[in-house]
């Protein structure tokens, strides 16, 4: 373990050791950590712990200033913005039970709308896709995603621990944008209650934005970055 670390500070110190290599190690260290994290709570079991802590404490300090009305008012925020206070893993279960839900409920309004039955309010919002949203608005980044996944199993010069490295690191950075991307176009508001204006608008936002990463990176139709690590590999 101490082996490993020290392996690690030394890679970030060799100044000979181009950026790209150190970048991807870096990347996959926080990956994996949000891994293990995510699966055995260590982060979160230690967040509960403060969190009890501090309500405890709040506890004692209500009792010393219960005779002043001002401060005990202060003290109640205080005290419900450390119970409304959550941890990141609770912000990532709130989203997957977000679209879940949503994709539940797109299921039983698409049965709702193969009924014969007189609709009562031809008004109501349609619900958005989930599948179509994350397709529409990451189609070329997942196409890249797939590649990437197979890609160890085909590309021999991936299995260097270096390649592996870049390759764990630009997989976990694809994730956390095609995530983001999908977040972010559930922000948007349904466009006169259709959801297909949402998918065409998801699709003209993604083709400019490979156009405009093209731009910044791009040379020749190719990105440096996958030039550079092209270049460690061999």
């Amino acid at each position: 373990m101490f082996e490993a670390i020290k392996n690690i500070i030394e890679l970030f110190l060799d100044k000979s050791k181009h950026w790209t290599l150190k970048t991807g190690v870096f990347i996959s260290i926080i990956g994996l950590f949000f891994i293990l994290d995510f699966t055995f709570d260590w982060s979160y079991n230690c967040f509960i712990n403060i969190k009890l802590d501090n309500l405890e404490k709040i506890q004692i300090i209500k009792q010393g200033y219960s005779a002043d009305t001002l401060k005990s008012k202060k003290i109640v925020v205080l005290e419900d913005q450390i119970l409304n206070k959550k941890h990141y893993t609770e912000f990532l279960y709130f989203s997957f039970n977000s679209l879940k839900n949503s994709i539940t409920l797109n299921i039983i309004d698409q049965n709702l709308n193969n009924k014969t039955t007189p609709k009562t309010d031809t008004n109501k919002p349609k619900i958005r896709s989930y599948f179509f949203m994350l397709l529409t608005s990451n189609f070329l980044f997942l196409i890249v995603f797939i590649i990437l996944i197979f890609s160890p199993f085909f590309d021999k010069e991936l299995k260097s621990l270096k390649s592996l490295s870049s390759w764990f690191a630009t997989l976990i950075s694809f994730t956390a944008i095609i995530f983001t991307t999908t977040f972010l176009s559930f922000e948007i508001p349904l466009i006169l209650n259709e959801p297909l204006y949402n998918y065409s608008l998801n699709f003209i936002l993604h083709i400019l934005l490979i156009v405009i990463i093209i731009k910044i990176f791009g040379k020749d139709g190719e990105l440096t970055i996958y030039k550079s690590q092209t270049h460690n590999s061999s």
